[in-house]
C-alpha cells in the first residue's frame, strides 16, 4: 500500500511499513529450549528502550520488580505462555515491559534453561550496572521483588 501512495502522490513515505513503524529487519533470536521456544530481550534491553530519552540523576538506583506466570494463550488449546515481565518501582507511570517469553505445549521442563539468562544478567547488572538515560548515566539496579502466583512460585523455587 505504501509503495501505491508512494508511485500515486508527491507525498514522502517510506518504501516499507517496518521504517513506519520502526520496527527491527532482523527478528529477536528464539532458542528452542526446555520443551519449548525462548525469547529473551533482556533486562538492560528493556532500560534501553524506556530510559533512552529521560535525564536520570547521577548513580541512580532503580528499584525493579520482576514478575513470572504461566497462561494459556487459547482456552481450548495446550500452549502456554511463560512471561518475565519487569516493572520500575517508583515509577509506576512506566508500563510493565516483557524481558522475556517462553511459549510451549506446557511449562518450561527446566528452571535452569528458563531462568539463567535472567539470573546471569541480573548478577552482571549488579555487579557493573548500566549506563542509562539521554546522557548516559551510571545507573544501578536492585531487585525488590519476584512476583509469582502460586504454580509459578512452586516452579521457580
Amino acid at each position: 500500500m505504501l509503495e501505491i501512495w508512494r508511485s500515486k502522490t508527491s507525498i514522502l513515505l517510506p518504501k516499507h511499513a517496518r521504517t513506519l513503524l520502526r520496527t527491527n529487519r532482523a527478528p529477536k533470536s528464539i532458542a528452542n529450549i526446555a520443551g519449548g521456544r525462548y525469547w529473551y530481550k533482556g533486562i538492560g534491553n528493556c532500560l534501553h528502550q524506556k530510559f533512552r530519552n529521560i535525564k536520570l540523576a547521577s548513580n541512580t538506583v532503580l528499584s525493579l520488580n520482576i514478575s513470572i506466570d504461566g497462561l494459556p494463550l487459547h482456552k481450548s488449546g495446550r500452549t502456554t505462555f511463560w512471561p518475565i515481565l519487569m516493572n520500575v518501582d517508583a515509577m509506576r507511570h512506566i508500563k510493565p515491559m516483557t524481558v522475556a517469553i517462553f511459549c510451549g505445549d506446557k511449562k518450561p521442563t527446566s528452571v535452569e534453561q528458563y531462568l539463567r539468562p535472567l539470573v546471569d544478567e541480573i548478577n552482571m547488572l549488579y555487579k557493573d550496572g548500566i549506563m542509562l538515560g539521554s546522557e548516559s548515566t551510571q545507573t544501578y539496579i536492585k531487585i525488590r521483588a519476584f512476583i509469582a502466583d502460586s504454580p509459578a512460585r512452586a516452579f521457580i523455587k
